[in-house]
């Protein structure tokens, strides 16, 4: 077998090795038939896209010839109205060609705006399905290359088994009990009757505003602080072991004279003697001197910074960033089972996000 599976520039792995392995490595069935279909869509889209923005081009550049005669025709008129030896009668004809002239030349402007957005719109639909090819098909790849031990070298198949081909292959995912008033969630919780989306468009949009919601929640939940007793422990160990560290210690010589030794800071210098120079620190010596006067202002900057109430452990934090992130996928399935439904309803290209999980396109667990 050819375990060759380099990279083919910026589509990711070849398509032919992918479906080798898919077929050699996992069992054939009605899920993994259903896997090569959508494997076939989605390295198809690049290629049907990009000959469709052919189209968009070609229209795009003719519409910009015609800006281009139109101003060539306009300034023509503009400098015949210079002449001088013009009667009353042939300088009102050439005002009336200037204003149409004028006219026309406005309407090949919106024209040429308008095929340049739609070029401009094909370029990147075409862009995102080559992201979208490289993100599916590096992923599987992983997973089929991936040792047994690993959890990944067996594909597991999420299935809805009420969810029609054409609505694809769905899981409705939620770890913790529904928000009221979660349009998205609930959607994800009880959409299992159905078959099909009545609108895919619309679920789209809803799909990606809860995403935006999710994903900032998610973000307020990851820069949540430690609980204050936790953070206070922390400054309070800090401290005390500075203060450990930086007693003042009694010398006494051989001939008996007694002095101090206060701790020092070394400052990353050395000496023409060789000597390494140093700074009394400060720090330590009033961590060591006056602990509860540090303790006190520990309280105080903590206070003046946080909720004393709020604040989450790690554990705490850990679990529900896992509980975002299901639901976040949970999300993405349904957006991808919609995407794939308009792909089935309408014969077009399939369209994602470059930035879908490659788990919910292919339906994978």
């Amino acid at each position: 077998m050819n375990m060759n599976l380099e990279d083919d520039g910026s589509l990711g792995p070849d398509y032919d090795d992918v479906m080798r392995l898919l077929h050699e490595r996992v069992e054939s069935s009605p899920e993994t038939e259903e896997l090569r279909e959508r494997l076939a869509l989605v390295e198809e889209a690049p290629r049907v896209l990009g000959d469709a923005r052919l189209g968009a081009q070609t229209a795009a550049a003719s519409a910009r010839e015609d800006v281009e005669r139109s101003t060539v025709h306009e300034a023509n008129i503009r400098r015949a109205l210079t002449d001088n030896r013009l009667t009353t009668e042939q300088r009102e004809a050439l005002q009336a060609q200037l204003s149409d002239a004028r006219a026309r030349k406005e309407r090949d402007q919106k024209r040429a705006a308008a095929a340049d957005a739609a070029d401009t719109k094909a370029l990147s639909a075409v862009g995102d399905a080559r992201v979208v090819r490289k993100a599916v098909f590096t992923d599987l790849r992983r997973r089929l290359t991936a040792n047994p031990g690993d959890g990944l070298g067996q594909l597991q198949f999420v299935l809805d088994p009420v969810a029609s081909g054409a609505a694809g292959l769905l899981t409705h995912i939620t770890t913790r009990p529904v928000p009221r008033g979660k349009r998205m969630l609930e959607r994800v919780r009880f959409a299992e009757p159905k078959k099909e989306f009545a609108d895919p468009d619309q679920v789209e949009q809803d799909c990606r505003v809860e995403l935006n919601r999710l994903r900032s929640e998610r973000e307020g939940v990851a820069a949540e602080h430690a609980p204050v007793e936790e953070l206070k422990a922390k400054a309070l160990l800090r401290a005390r072991t500075l203060g450990r560290t930086s007693g003042i210690r009694v010398v006494v010589g051989k001939d008996g004279n007694v002095t101090l030794a206060f701790p020092q800071r070394p400052l990353g210098l050395t000496a023409p003697s060789g000597a390494k120079l140093g700074t009394t620190d400060a720090e330590g010596l009033i961590c060591a001197l006056l602990p509860d006067l540090v303790e006190a202002a520990i309280d105080r900057s903590l206070a003046e910074q946080f909720d004393v109430d709020g604040g989450m452990t790690a554990g705490e934090k850990r679990t529900r960033l896992q509980e975002i992130d299901a639901q976040l996928l949970a999300v993405e399935r349904i957006e991808a089972a919609a995407g794939w439904q308009k792909a089935h309803d309408t014969g077009e290209p399939v369209r994602f996000r470059p930035d879908l999980n490659p788990r919910a396109i292919l339906g994978l667990a």
